[in-house]
């Protein structure tokens, strides 16, 4: 297909240049700037606009369209000559049409054309399982990977593979994470969204495939998802410290086909496309999940630096054999395939964390002497026997370490996970029961700490 900046502007004895004599017989054909520019070859949305702009101005400095004589012969050349010197005489109005109009024909057109044509040119070939066995294999021995996570990457792969055959519902996000430097993570996350977009070129996955959580999510203005315009997007420390406000909506959209998108001068349009994302992070998902849990990432934590090295050839080319040689699980369907890999997907949340961490507190000495200091009430519902949530949550505010607030609901089920739930269906628990169980895990603790002083020590409880 012709590239645009290939028509000639050169003028012509007697004729328009070869840009204005295309324009113009496509437009006696009953064709519009919109399917002009269509049959050309274009790779952003900005070499369309920058097309729109240089035609115009072409039109209207073009010596044969410039002589008022020679184009008022014929009405549709007089026409096209009025129309480039209206929008380049007002201010704005050439610039208004570029953008409204680049980004239309990027977004419905040219973007969704591009990138199935490079998908099904990269994955025409058979997949072959013993190549793919031998590379999953290789991988697990150069990045210190394991069996789950290689099952968690071939689920991820065949995700984005299905295109619009995949359940919304059950999309999960590739999240590659390790504290330790040099582990190769964020490389290997380039090399994989390259292959899943069909380039073979993975230095482009920086320009072409990568974006921010702001962008995906269109906070703050004209911000269309990178995800409209390819199959796969990397995230490099995507999350922000306090997820808190983001979160689930980021979840909800993850499992959706798409939206709508504000761009300058008014224009709204409805994109369409898969969020399919691989995040790299140095801090692993239970920073973010603002959940008790959660199963709609697929985490895989790189420990330890590559035990080969390799050159990024060579590391393009094992993550490629992996991407085309990959197949879905036999025999499963997506939606019990999905549930085979939440059994090992299913990520603690920061929530789940702070629970657990109360509830270790409340099963140290030091939180159950407390109680058993305290005397029973008079009768079982006497009110000097109902110990209610407040009791728990001010003895870990004046726990130093210890911040609760905003964390009521971690403390409750803390509670109930170490004391059992309220009694009776009450709004309190029973202190004297509270006691009971807290003598008996005192004696347990007591079991395990005697061995430790059999040398005649003193035990400190």
């Amino acid at each position: 297909m012709t590239k645009f900046a290939e028509l000639s502007r050169l003028p012509k004895n007697g004729e328009p240049c070869g840009m204005v004599k295309a324009y113009y017989e496509h437009v006696l054909q009953l064709g519009t700037l919109a399917t002009f520019l269509e049959g050309f070859d274009f790779d952003s949305r900005d070499e369309i606009q920058r097309a729109i702009i240089d035609l115009h101005y072409t039109i209207y400095g073009d010596p044969f369209m410039s002589n008022k004589k020679k184009r008022d012969n014929d009405p549709m050349l007089s026409m096209l000559y009025i129309k480039a010197e209206k929008l380049l005489v007002n201010e704005g109005r050439l610039d208004k049409l570029a953008v409204t109009l680049s980004g239309d024909l990027w977004h419905k057109y040219f973007a969704p054309r591009i990138k199935r044509e490079r998908f099904e040119r990269m994955f025409i070939v058979t997949p072959d399982a013993e190549r793919f066995n031998a590379v999953a294999f290789r991988i697990m021995q150069v990045y210190g990977l394991d069996y789950t996570d290689i099952e968690k990457l071939r689920f991820f792969v065949e995700m984005v593979k299905a295109r619009d055959n995949f359940p919304p519902s059950l999309r999960r996000m590739l999240y590659i994470w390790g504290k330790t430097k040099k582990t190769g993570k964020t490389t290997c996350a380039k090399m994989l969204v390259a292959t899943l977009n069909g380039s073979e070129d993975w230095q482009s996955t920086d320009p072409d495939y990568t974006t921010t959580l702001a962008n995906e999510m269109q906070i703050g203005g004209f911000k269309v998802p990178k995800i409209a315009s390819c199959y796969c997007c990397m995230m490099d420390e995507c999350f922000y410290a306090d997820m808190g406000k983001t979160y689930h909506d980021f979840k909800r959209f993850l499992t959706s086909s798409g939206g709508s998108a504000r761009l300058p001068y008014g224009q709204e349009f409805q994109w369409t496309g898969f969020p399919n994302y691989v995040a790299t992070s140095n801090e692993p998902l239970k920073t973010f999940i603002k959940d008790w849990n959660d199963r709609r990432f697929l985490s895989l934590e790189f420990k330890t630096q590559p035990t080969e090295a390799m050159d990024f050839p060579a590391i393009h080319d094992l993550w490629r054999d992996f991407v085309l040689n990959s197949t879905p699980r036999e025999g499963l369907g997506w939606q019990e395939w999905s549930e085979q890999i939440a059994q090992y997907s299913d990520e603690e949340g920061e929530r789940q964390t702070l629970s657990t961490e109360y509830a270790i507190e409340m099963r140290k000495p030091e939180f159950l002497n407390k109680l058993l200091n305290m005397v029973d009430g008079k009768s079982a519902t006497s009110p000097d026997n109902q110990i209610s949530l407040k009791f728990f949550v001010d003895y870990f505010a004046g726990t130093e370490g210890y911040a609760v607030s905003g964390h009521r609901r971690e403390i409750e089920q803390a509670v109930t996970d170490v004391f059992g739930e309220r009694w009776n269906g009450y709004k309190y628990w029973r202190l004297d029961l509270l006691r009971q169980q807290a003598a008996m895990m005192m004696t347990q603790v007591n079991d395990n700490i005697r061995p430790l002083y059999e040398n005649g020590q003193e035990c400190p409880y």
